[in-house]
């Protein structure tokens, strides 16, 4: 950080690309950088390629028998994927999913958290036994590729505490998926909230995080962003292509 802040306020230091709005105006809070030295070039990804239906079957098939319900029941699947379970706030999630299945009885389709990642399960675990919903998070680990369980799941959510631009939430999109984060998620860029998926201000915020997983309980509502997801696109503005493009559009500012 020391060096960092040392490059950053010389007067002809360096121009510099930020990932999001949000690291944007970090530059310029903590660094005190002029807008003129600061180029938003939103982060991309590669979109997933398009899953093998055998696989997605398998694995759908799979995380029913493990959570011991049925495919008639209409679950809709939350699916939480990072390594830093504390950081992304997957505590503020099972909490917020203790929330839906006591407050929201009425709902026809119930909810489920599927979490992938590679962070300490057990205090989670703990978590969800003591909240009452231990049936229904399923902690699956690691996983090869976040492709087949975007196949499977309905909605992406990350709670974040803090997120230059998830790379994670940007692949849902490409998915098709409607996503749930906080405000300090650069990646809220790159959708329109209340459109393709739900902005809420902190993680600590959790009845605004269960109506939001509420929300998407609602078939009609989960259709509604899906479908804005693909009318507009949002699969080419997240895509890497389009960041090396704006890249190279700053490269060659600079070198005029």
């Amino acid at each position: 950080v020391r060096a960092e802040k040392k490059i950053c306020k010389k007067q002809d230091g360096p121009v510099i690309a930020a990932l999001s709005e949000y690291v944007k105006n970090q530059f310029k809070k903590y660094y005190n950088l002029p807008n003129e030295r600061i180029f938003v070039i939103p982060n991309g990804i590669r979109p997933p390629a398009c899953s093998d239906k055998v696989k997605t079957d398998l694995l759908r098939t799979q995380i029913l028998n493990r959570l011991n319900i049925k495919q008639t029941e209409e679950p809709i699947f939350f699916l939480f994927g990072a390594h830093n379970f504390r950081l992304k706030g997957l505590g503020s999630l099972i909490k917020a999913l203790a929330v839906v299945n006591n407050k929201f009885t009425s709902l026809k389709r119930p909810a489920y958290v599927i979490v992938s990642g590679r962070g300490a399960a057990a205090k989670y675990r703990r978590l969800a036994h003591r909240s009452g919903v231990k049936d229904k998070v399923l902690f699956l680990g690691p996983a090869s590729s976040i492709r087949y369980l975007l196949a499977v799941c309905d909605v992406a959510v990350l709670p974040t505490y803090y997120d230059p631009s998830s790379r994670f939430i940007l692949e849902a999109l490409a998915a098709g998926r409607p996503v749930i984060t906080t405000k300090y998620n650069g990646a809220s860029d790159l959708f329109q909230a209340d459109r393709h998926g739900k902005v809420f201000d902190s993680p600590d915020d959790i009845d605004s995080l269960a109506e939001a997983m509420r929300f998407y309980c609602n078939t009609e509502n989960l259709k509604a962003a899906q479908k804005a997801i693909a009318d507009d696109d949002i699969k080419v503005k997240v895509s890497i292509e389009t960041h090396c493009k704006k890249l190279l559009e700053l490269y060659k500012k600079i070198k005029n």
